[in-house]
């Protein structure tokens, strides 16, 4: 199904579906501490459902110009540190 998705929205549902996974553990890593982070991103697989993370991503708003945006300003940041 995120196949179908991505042939259609392009390179921008895979920033929905990262922001709705990581949406979707929110409030478990915003009480952990990195070792667990780590453990629940590990888990997401096994415990996020695919429909409820894609209803989650759809309510992220989120603009091919932002995404663009914020990859030359890393882009930026990263020749300047290299």
């Amino acid at each position: 199904r995120v196949w179908d998705i991505f042939l259609y929205e392009d390179f921008k549902i895979l920033y929905r579906i990262c922001l709705g996974l990581l949406k979707s553990i929110e409030t478990k890593i915003l009480k952990a501490d990195f070792e667990s982070i780590m453990h629940t991103i590990r888990r997401i697989p096994q415990e996020v459902h695919i429909e409820e993370a894609l209803k989650m991503c759809w309510s992220i708003p989120l603009e091919r110009a932002k995404i663009n945006q914020l990859n030359d300003a890393y882009d930026r940041r990263r020749g300047a540190s290299v």
